[in-house]
């Protein structure tokens, strides 16, 4: 059960990446697709940064580092495991890039890197969450020893 909220999540990843305009699906529910069988696939190796100053690709790409941050929660409590979490955030980030190439969307590299930093995200937090977790139980059993060492001295 707990595998349906990935699976739902990548087949919402999926109607993202294939229709022909994410802002009229978002704010008018339209869904269209447009299907161009021989992309130019040099246009994936292009960057965008000359936008990087402007709002709309700010928060566009702060869109793609939260989705697969919440994708690798998701997975991580499906599976409990960090490689499932970089195995599937790789594949869905680099598939959903290469397949906006096909239905007339800009699928770049760099996208996959924002998309990645996302997932990159989850895994600090979650490694430094087991550091603190780390910490606090060493921490626990010296206070717990010195208690006991002490009792024993009285």
């Amino acid at each position: 059960m707990r595998t349906f909220p990935v699976l739902m999540f990548l087949f919402c990843l999926f109607l993202f990446t294939c229709t022909e305009n994410l802002h009229l699906l978002l704010t008018d529910y339209s869904l269209n697709f447009r299907f161009n069988p021989s992309p130019n696939a040099w246009t994936f190796f292009n960057n965008d940064l000359i936008y990087v100053s402007e709002p709309a690709y700010i928060s566009q790409k702060f869109g793609h580092t939260f989705y697969f941050f919440l994708l690798a929660v998701l997975i991580f409590h499906a599976w409990k495991s960090i490689r499932l979490v970089f195995l599937i955030s790789l594949a869905a980030a680099l598939s959903s890039e290469v397949a906006q190439l096909y239905f007339s969307r800009s699928g770049r590299l760099i996208d996959v890197g924002y998309d990645l930093a996302g997932m990159l995200l989850f895994v600090g937090l979650f490694y430094l969450y087991c550091l603190v977790k780390l910490l606090q139980r060493n921490n626990n059993a010296r206070v717990s020893s010195l208690r006991t060492d002490d009792s024993v001295k009285s």
